[in-house]
């Protein structure tokens, strides 16, 4: 931690890739509960303050959701895993937007719900989320391993070119296209950085990190346990909001 902070002190062109769910504030089985803490807000509208420092929030979340949680900071947002970006104020679309896949995957999705007491579909203008956060545990993870069955048996994954990513207790389908390392290797090819932290917990994330492994300047931090290609790991939420806290108050 000493010598992160140091390198971070020493930097001058500094890039922090933050996720938002299960990174900056606790997963809850109601999303829109999941609120950013008036501490977590001070210190990232510190941190981009800072003159050597851009903060990117790069999250699977909808862009009308990143709105309401960051649309009055000036930090850069992310939405639905690097398929739209905020930039000047307005969304853009970083890929073609296509619903002919959609169909056919929500057909499955359904099936799951109907069958899944508290799940729910959350269709998002590039994925299909399904959600079982607030089902039973075991109901609920026995229906996403057959969602993930039936989607890799039946080719539709093929047919369309989409992608499965398993989260914490939900299961999103989008087009392969679509991903945090894409996003990253974009943000990072337009600027030199001399300190860069990505930090997150799930899945998606691992992407961000893949891309960053051989970057000698990257801090790569997973927060929670389970495999990890990242450097570093963190415990909890609350550490990630500590650490970022300590960054802020550098010069």
């Amino acid at each position: 931690m000493k010598d992160l902070i140091e390198k971070y002190r020493k930097s001058r062109n500094r890039l922090l890739l933050l996720d938002y769910d299960g990174t900056l504030v606790q997963f809850s089985s109601i999303p829109i509960n999941a609120l950013p803490s008036e501490e977590l807000l001070d210190t990232l509208i510190r941190l981009e303050n800072n003159r050597y420092t851009k903060v990117v929030i790069i999250s699977g979340r909808s862009s009308d959701d990143m709105d309401k949680l960051f649309g009055k900071l000036s930090i850069t947002l992310i939405a639905e895993h690097g398929a739209m970006i905020k930039s000047f104020n307005m969304w853009h679309s970083v890929v073609a937007e296509s619903d002919v896949w959609k169909k056919s995957v929500i057909a499955v999705l359904e099936e799951m719900t109907r069958d899944c007491s508290g799940s729910y579909i959350e269709n998002k203008r590039f994925s299909l989320n399904w959600d079982y956060r607030s089902s039973n545990p075991e109901s609920g993870s026995l229906k996403s391993r057959e969602i993930i069955s039936k989607l890799e048996d039946g080719g539709l994954l093929q047919l369309h070119d989409l992608k499965i990513h398993i989260g914490s207790k939900n299961v999103e389908i989008l087009p392969r296209g679509i991903g945090k390392g894409h996003t990253v290797l974009e943000l990072i090819s337009h600027n030199i950085n001399d300190f860069i932290i990505s930090i997150g917990d799930e899945a998606t994330d691992e992407e961000m990190f893949e891309v960053l492994k051989d970057n000698p300047d990257a801090y790569t931090v997973k927060v929670g346990d389970g495999h990890t290609c990242a450097k570093y790991r963190l415990e909890e939420v609350t550490e990630v909001v500590s650490l970022l806290k300590n960054l802020s108050l550098c010069d």
